[in-house]
């Protein structure tokens, strides 16, 4: 799609000339190929192969996760929320602060340039935290291939960097004729990279049982433990809920705005409804009160059995879409008219 994108766009020359075949023929195959894509996914989805594989993998995704989750873990606790801020300003602190020291000793330091420094120290430290947060979160659950492909993204990332210290302290030791200036810049990239990888391992590495994780490791262990519920809850077998109606009103106020003031008013009968039938849920607020209520937005099939709440409506935000749409549309009348007014008063 992206590709036919791009060759549509090389010959468009409208409205001079438009060549439909070269326009909206890569488009067209481009919709064919995906069409027929999804198909054959539909129809290999629905073998029973297919599915004894999704289970098997399912189960052995969880099995994955329990043992990562059990290596990460390793019996600690989690620290509190006063450890964690301090431990997560240490994180980020400490490295801002030693390029704020390389910035103040440089021949000729500058507020553009020390603010820039902040800045790219910054990503830096953020860019490492993520990367050793991920590949132990990986290493864990032992999944090899997302760890090597991390690995050699984060490898050609700092070959990148090595190279642009390079070149800029080569474009400086041509200037002075000297070395000094590369060896100035490699020995600041390695500060400005060692400080936040050397934090970053203290906050991953493993502690006992009596103290509390590092903020990195908690980090992992909580987001190891959210992948498991999400597997195990894709693992349970679960009924598929049936969606809930339109409200009528809402439908009405989207296609009334053009005739005012009837879509504002029927955008908050609307707006009333829904929030009556979400509060008549089990749970809200007004569920015993509001039980077998209904309006003239309800239709008689929809109606709940007495005793019963309810059922929840869709529609909301296109009845608060459309109640905003209306008043502002109500305003630029009124000020329309005003301002036609005050240019010619005869008019009225």
């Amino acid at each position: 799609m992206a590709f036919g994108l791009y060759i549509s766009l090389q010959y468009l020359d409208a409205p001079r000339n438009l060549d439909i075949v070269r326009n909206f023929g890569p488009i067209l195959l481009a919709l064919l190929i995906a069409l027929v894509a999804a198909d054959a996914e539909i129809a290999n989805r629905s073998s029973p192969r297919r599915m004894i594989l999704q289970e098997a993998a399912r189960d052995r995704r969880i099995a994955q996760l329990e043992t990562g989750l059990a290596t990460v873990s390793d019996q600690g606790r989690a620290p509190s929320r006063r450890r964690r801020i301090g431990q997560g300003t240490l994180l980020i602190g400490l490295p801002l602060a030693v390029v704020s020291v390389l910035g103040v000793l440089r021949a000729e330091p500058s507020p553009f340039i020390s603010v820039s420094l902040l800045l790219i120290e910054l990503l830096i430290c953020l860019s490492i935290y993520t990367f050793l947060a991920k590949t132990t979160q990986y290493l864990a659950i032992r999944e090899w291939i997302t760890w090597a492909v991390m690995t050699t993204v984060a490898v050609v990332f700092t070959v990148y960097a090595i190279l642009i210290y390079l070149v800029q302290g080569l474009a400086e030791a041509g200037e002075t004729g000297g070395w000094a200036p590369v060896a100035r810049g490699l020995l600041t990239l390695a500060i400005e990279v060692s400080v936040p990888i050397a934090l970053g391992l203290r906050s991953l590495a493993k502690r006992p049982a009596s103290k509390p994780r590092g903020l990195l490791r908690q980090l992992v262990v909580r987001r190891i433990e959210t992948h498991l519920e999400r597997a195990r809850a894709a693992a349970r077998p679960s009924e598929p809920e049936a969606k809930a109606p339109w409200n009528i009103l809402a439908i009405l106020s989207a296609a009334l705005t053009v005739v005012p003031p009837f879509g504002l008013v029927f955008a908050v009968l609307a707006r009333s409804q829904i929030r009556a039938a979400q509060d008549a849920q089990p749970g809200g607020p007004s569920a015993p009160q509001d039980a077998g209520r209904h309006g003239p937005g309800q239709r008689a099939s929809d109606q709940p059995a007495p005793g019963q709440p309810a059922p929840a409506q869709r529609g909301l935000t296109l009845a608060t879409a459309m109640l905003w749409a209306n008043v502002i549309g109500l305003l630029l009348v009124l000020a329309g008219l005003g301002m036609i007014g005050a240019v010619n008063p005869d008019i009225f």
